[in-house]
């Protein structure tokens, strides 16, 4: 792989995988890059909770005065948005998926955006290896009582959106990744032996790229815990690895993944290289140790003495290691015994350690990878980030035995006659192990100046999209001016997904086109082709019209263009949250009195829902509205519906859109929930419909949607403009309706019109709501 000098990579070591992309999501931040700032700013991201903000999630008056509880939790931004439209995902698939799914999809989308390939046109094999926590992170069985109704079937909605074994599977569906797609799941050391298994796909063949990573996200999100006795979680509510303040670790949110390669293959194609592992290995503790929760130093010494071995250096050679480091009384002094043992005695070497969990808790599943990332940061920017939360070590830990110090402030990471080495540290509770020995990237060769004129392109699922993304080009552009603008213009048009809103640039250099950019967020033109250049105006038209690139209109002949980082897509974030079952007694066989049943609130997501169960039996007068002979529930009930729950006067319904009918049989039964949610300019209506019938799926259909204003509002009904005229009799207008298969009894016949206004619903028969 890299002897000696870590610029020439060496044919005799094959075994080399490049990490040549990576992303994550982690409290208090969004990207990697954010990530990275975080932890040389050496901020502490758990959040601190109000006791507003815990009532409002449903924390017990009881919970919140107990001494145990702790107000402290590691927050996830957008964890309950996704961009359904950018996955092409129907709004009920989306709410059902569980968030961990929906947050590693788009990391994962993040991820190979980052290492500058589309997979939907990359022509190898893509594997996906990853795990995601299990049910005490699932949205499901956080609430399971209420979601009784959906859970237990097999191959439905709600099993395949949150089962943590459909996650790889999943994410290969929807990017097209067409390698193995393997469900890892080792408790906390998952995503690090995620990380092994990638490796040895690429070496053995079956895949040219690999994707690895994990994800947990808790829910609820914005409360604490208990801290009892004995536990692992701090009684503080602060993760302090390796320090004399040690009370626990706290268990947080967090997703990520890397992109990995073989380095020969990384290499000539050009891609940017992060950091390099040069071997890995994964075990298990057996049955020799105190109990299944605990660690075996035995099990650890051999599987770091493995993944060295399989690395093919010295452990004096390692000049840092990330360690699991959770900040548990015992978890901290047996893993830093276990690295003393293996590394040496320290006489001839000095090792620094540190951990990412003081930081931003531990993440669980993610763990692993997330302290992969750490490191592959760390020896790309030459900079090891402090472990914070340790002014003073442990004495329990044995520092002096071994090579370790402690970083407790971030120093630069200075090169010897040997390339920077470093390694990762993983374990799980159940005691399988992971050990990951990385090395710096070779560096890259200095390319001639390319100049000339080439097309950037860009695209987007959405209008607005499009112009963040936009954007987001003028703010890199400005950040990054050394960029080469050949290589930008290849990485854009060959390593992003084509989408259907499109802006193609011409320009000579990375200034000329930020300069187009930011012109077009200013005043957007006609078109979307941006360029005072004929022939290659003519090639950016094709794009914008019908996506098809020209790599000779992005790259010279005869240049070797390379990836560079670009921006990231910006994702749509609209909230996606499945709803709760009625808390109805199946077991009673009397019908409900009443329609609406008592109103659920969700102070977390400021929703209010109704929910109503019926049938013929308990609203007789139904029959008497039909189509085509076929029962069916007039628009007007949801309106009513709203009335009865918000009041005559609560506002003003705008946007009413009735999305499909909803037909009743004569033994039907039907569930009906009224969702209410809060936004700044009122209240979002809509109502869901669920056959109760035993053949039926069983699953959920939307009806109608509205907004409810804020703006007070006396409730009018709705008129023609029209009032000239002689009154007709309604009986014609009825009789007209039955011809257009609307047949409306007694109980409906509410009409009444002039003549000249009868005149115009006959003759604008084509656009009326016949349901």
């Amino acid at each position: 792989m890299l002897a000696g000098n870590a610029n020439q990579p060496s044919r005799r070591w094959p075994q080399a995988i490049a990490i040549v992309g990576l992303a994550c999501r982690v409290p208090g931040a969004k990207t990697a890059d954010e990530f990275w700032q975080n932890l040389l700013a050496e901020r502490d991201t758990l959040c601190e909770l109000s006791e507003s903000e815990l009532r409002a999630a449903g924390v017990s008056a009881a919970q919140l005065r107990d001494p145990r509880y702790v107000r402290i939790a590691p927050l996830l931004d957008d964890y309950d948005c996704f961009d359904a439209a950018l996955f092409r995902c129907s709004p009920r698939e989306a709410a059902w998926m569980d968030p961990q799914h929906r947050v590693f999809l788009e990391t994962a989308w993040e991820a190979l955006e980052d290492a500058g390939y589309d997979p939907f046109r990359y022509p190898g094999a893509i594997g996906l290896f990853a795990g995601a926590g299990g049910s005490v992170s699932s949205n499901l069985f956080a609430e399971s009582a209420k979601f009784a109704d959906y859970l237990g079937g097999t191959a439905s909605v709600p099993q395949l959106g949150n089962d943590k074994d459909f996650l790889p599977s999943r994410v290969s569906y929807k990017l097209n990744l067409r390698g193995p797609a393997v469900n890892v799941q080792t408790a906390c050391s998952t995503s690090l032996v995620a990380v092994h298994f990638a490796c040895q796909s690429l070496l053995s063949g079956e895949s040219d790229m690999a994707l690895a990573g994990g994800v947990c996200v808790r829910v609820p999100q914005r409360v604490g815990y208990v801290a009892r006795e004995g536990d692992v979680v701090s009684p503080t509510g602060r993760c302090r690895p390796f320090s004399a303040a040690a009370d626990g670790t706290v268990f947080g949110n967090g997703a990520g993944l890397v992109v990995l390669k073989t380095l020969n293959r990384a290499l000539a194609d050009g891609d940017r290289i992060y950091a390099v592992i040069r071997g890995s290995a994964i075990n298990n503790d057996g049955g020799d140790k105190l109990s299944y929760t605990a660690s075996s130093v035995a099990g650890q010494i051999q599987c770091v003495r493995a993944a060295l071995a399989a690395a093919g250096v010295e452990h004096s050679t390692i000049g840092y290691v990330e360690a699991h480091g959770t900040a548990t009384l015992l978890g901290d002094p047996l893993e830093v015994d276990a690295l003393n043992q293996a590394y040496g005695d320290g006489k001839h070497h000095r090792c620094g350690i540190g951990s990412f969990k003081g930081n931003i808790g531990h993440l669980e599943a993610a763990a692993g990878v997330i302290g992969l990332i750490k490191t592959a940061l760390a020896l790309d920017q030459q900079v090891i980030p402090a472990s914070i939360h340790c002014e003073s070590p442990s004495p329990r830990i044995q520092f002096a035995a071994g090579p370790f110090h402690v970083v407790q402030h971030a120093q630069p990471w200075t090169r010897s006659a040997q390339p920077r080495r470093a390694a990762v540290n993983g374990l799980g509770v159940g005691g399988t192990n992971a050990h990951v020995v990385l090395e710096e990237a070779p560096l890259r060769e200095a390319l001639a100046t390319i100049t000339g004129e080439a097309v950037l392109c860009l695209s987007a699922d959405q209008p607005e999209t499009l112009v963040e993304l936009v954007q987001r080009y003028v703010d890199h552009f400005d950040a990054q001016r050394e960029l080469n603008w050949h290589d930008v213009c290849f990485t854009a048009a060959t390593g992003r997904a084509i989408l259907d809103h499109r802006l193609a640039v011409c320009a000579r250099s990375l200034g000329e086109a930020r300069e187009h950019l930011q012109r077009w967020l200013q005043e957007p033109p006609a078109n979307c082709v941006l360029s005072t250049n004929a022939a290659l105006a003519q090639i950016a038209a094709r794009f914008v019209d019908d996506g098809q690139v020209s790599l000779d209109s992005v790259t010279p002949l005869g240049y070797q263009p390379r990836r560079v980082k670009l921006p990231s897509y910006p994702f749509a974030r609209e909230r996606h949250w499945v709803q709760a079952s009625s808390p109805l007694d199946h077991e009673s066989p009397t019908p409900r009195a009443a329609l609406l049943g008592e109103p659920r609130y969700s102070p977390a997501t400021e929703e209010t829902a109704y929910h109503a169960e019926f049938g013929l039996a308990e609203v007789p007068f139904l029959r008497h509205h039909r189509i085509y002979d076929r029962v069916i529930v007039p628009g007007a009930t949801y309106l009513a519906l709203l009335l009865t729950a918000r009041g005559e006067h609560a506002g003003e319904l705008t946007d009413i859109e009735f999305i499909r009918p909803l037909a009743l049989a004569e033994h039907e039964r039907v569930r009906l929930q009224l969702s209410l949610v809060r936004r700044e300019t009122g209240e979002e209506f809509a109502v869901y419909s669920q056959s109760l019938n035993e053949a039926d799926s069983g699953e959920w259909s939307e009806q109608v949607r509205a907004t409810l204003s804020s703006v007070s509002a006396a409730c009018v009904a709705p008129r023609l403009d029209d009032n000239s005229g002689e009154p007709v009799d309604p009986r014609q207008i009825y009789a007209r309706f039955r011809e257009l298969g609307l047949a409306l009894d007694a109980t409906f016949q509410t009409v009444q019109c002039t003549a000249d206004q009868f005149f115009k619903i006959s003759r604008k028969r084509s656009s009326l709501l016949v349901w």
